[in-house]
């Protein structure tokens, strides 16, 4: 008997990764993947692997976007290695090194690589199940929350390891600061 979180895995696809620029080229495929039903969520390679290590099951965004339940597609930071020859290149990501498929890409006049805001669509290697999304103040959030988001669970005071973390993302945005005490929304989720 399948339950539904085993269906949605199984529906994800597989995106093959390659250990070096050579295999990514010899290998010279480009994903067109069906994902119509999944949603972007950016995420820093740092936070993505506290969420593979299973330490980061919340993440709060400020509540300007329209964020529901659902599947979500993480948008991992990437480089593009770009060919001098044509249009196309090849997606490297930032957090372990791999190359991911060929894509067609207007090259840069220079360098002959450049970094990326993030990956592809087409290249998305990890996806998270939101199953919860709260409304709540930033400054509501318990200590339990802070290391659900992936604060050290032994850290002496993770509220405060928050508030650094937080501010270092959001800080110089106005009205997004700690002080500030912005709405934001609460995802709870799970990797797929």
């Amino acid at each position: 008997m399948k339950t539904k979180q085993n269906e949605l895995v199984l529906s994800i696809p597989v995106i093959q990764t390659y250990s070096s620029l050579e295999e990514a080229i010899a290998a010279g495929k480009q994903h067109n993947l069906p994902m119509s039903d999944t949603k972007q969520l950016p995420m820093t390679s740092h936070n993505i692997l506290k969420i593979q290590s299973g330490f980061k099951t919340q993440t709060r965004r400020i509540a300007t976007r329209n964020i529901s339940p659902g599947i979500y597609w993480l948008r991992e930071q990437a480089q593009y290695v770009y060919f001098e020859e044509d249009t196309h290149a090849i997606v490297r990501y930032r957090l372990d090194g791999q190359y991911s498929g060929l894509i067609e890409s207007l090259k840069p006049t220079n360098p002959k690589t450049s970094m990326a805001r993030g990956i592809p669509k087409a290249f998305a290697r990890l996806f998270i199940n939101v199953f919860d999304v709260q409304n709540e103040r930033l400054q509501d959030i318990s200590v339990e929350d802070a290391i659900a988001e992936g604060i050290n669970l032994y850290s002496n005071d993770p509220i405060s390891d928050f508030i650094d973390l937080w501010d270092s993302i959001y800080g110089k945005k106005p009205g997004c600061d700690w002080i500030s005490n912005p709405n934001v929304k609460v995802l709870k989720f799970d990797l797929l």
